[in-house]
């Protein structure tokens, strides 16, 4: 395969239909959508110098990539990547940089792992914004703004600690409706032992439980039965917020646990409080039908212990 025509197959995506991203605002994140400029793509070969040049336009000038076969590498030009992150806020203007990586195509975890590998360049298991700023030149061949690329790392690490773990990597990167692909789940889904309808039922390696703890016409979810756990309340989380999340829970299962208001109430309680923690909040069952959340660290998830 030729440079021209490996530029153009690697181009696969952009040109066609165009790709939408939408990030769901109440979240924090914002809407990018790559739209394509007139047949999604303009391709010139000037037979002089060997070069094949291929535009994307991207709405919002959201960014160029220019690729010239001539100088023998594949540049970058974010010629209004500024304005992604100014308009479009910190999740889009990630996601938007990791699409080079080839990422929009795999946010299964296996694909995110593979290039969150890629950019923990020293092995350490978290992404300094040393080794965030080396891998976009090397993928990319041109520097990113450092306050857009301190912008990123912001924007993904959750807990604080000045760097990016996986459960943040893959969090940020399904930010908006790309996350929506499935509720993290414990594994195994089904919690060993005859108590999963007590606080006594928690795994081992959890750090906060609740199930429904009671028949369809008793107080399931019950935050006064199903309490805030020491390891929770350290970590920040309020007996006020607890409480919501249950009652959240409760609601979304409702009477008889049909349709999928249980997992989404899960989904709420990660962006709105538990993925600001370190934590992970996981779908599991004590028994048939019977449905209940563990919550994990970050680490223990990202360990294997939740599927998406």
């Amino acid at each position: 395969m030729d440079k021209v025509t490996e530029v153009m197959s690697n181009m696969t995506g952009a040109v066609g239909d165009a790709v939408t991203a939408t990030t769901d605002a109440t979240v924090g994140a914002a809407t990018a959508t790559v739209g394509v400029v007139g047949q999604a793509g303009t391709f010139a070969t000037d037979a002089t110098v060997g070069a094949a040049t291929a535009t994307v336009g991207v709405v919002g000038q959201a960014g160029t990539f220019a690729m010239d076969g001539a100088s023998g590498g594949i540049g970058l030009v974010m010629a209004g990547v500024d304005q992604t992150f100014e308009k479009l806020g910190g999740k889009a203007g990630f996601q938007a940089v990791m699409v080079g990586f080839g990422v929009s195509v795999d946010t299964t975890d296996a694909g995110l792992e593979k290039l969150f590998k890629e950019l923990d360049a020293d092995g350490s298991g978290k992404i300094d914004e040393s080794e965030m700023t080396k891998a976009i030149l090397k993928v990319f061949g041109k520097d990113l703004e450092p306050k857009f690329v301190s912008e990123m790392m912001t924007s993904a690490d959750t807990n604080k600690d000045g760097e990016i773990d996986l459960e943040e990597f893959k969090l940020i990167m399904r930010a908006g409706p790309k996350e929506k692909q499935g509720t993290p789940t414990l594994k195994p889904k089904c919690i060993m032992g005859l108590n999963g309808d007590k606080p006594s039922g928690k795994p081992d390696d959890a750090i906060g439980y609740v199930a429904e703890g009671a028949p369809f016409f008793g107080t399931q979810y019950n935050p006064a039965k199903f309490t805030l756990t020491p390891e929770l309340k350290v970590r920040g989380l309020s007996e006020a917020a607890w409480a919501k999340i249950c009652t959240s829970l409760k609601d979304g299962k409702g009477t008889f646990g049909f349709g999928s208001g249980f997992s989404k109430a899960i989904g709420l309680a990660n962006d709105e409080h538990f993925s600001k923690i370190g934590c992970v909040a996981a779908y599991a069952e004590y028994g048939p039908g019977q449905k209940a959340m563990v919550v994990l660290t970050k680490e223990v998830a990202s360990a294997g212990r939740v599927t998406y």
